[in-house]
């Protein structure tokens, strides 16, 4: 009866260890797509947030050249400003 006892005891059953295979496998079928649509999410957010960072940039330099110069500047003007000297 002791042996019987101790055999239980022994660790997990294949049947058991399938099952637990099985359901992370479910599992990470229904992870994986959300976490690439979230990958592709954060490269766009990265993209606008640059773009509003060059706006912004040139924004600043817009306003700094027409408080020096007490006049609107030009396009050309502005984008050599930015392109030089970029706002801290």
């Amino acid at each position: 009866m002791n042996k019987k006892k101790n055999r239980k005891k022994q660790g997990f059953t294949l049947i058991e260890v399938i099952a637990v295979l099985v359901i992370i496998a479910i599992l990470a079928a229904a992870a994986v797509p959300k976490f690439l649509s979230l990958i592709e999410e954060a490269r766009q957010k990265a993209r606008e947030g640059a773009l509003a960072s060059g706006q912004s940039a040139c924004s600043l330099v817009y306003g700094k050249l027409c408080l020096a110069n007490e006049a609107a500047p030009s396009a050309a003007e502005v984008a050599t400003g930015a392109a030089i000297a970029p706002p801290t």
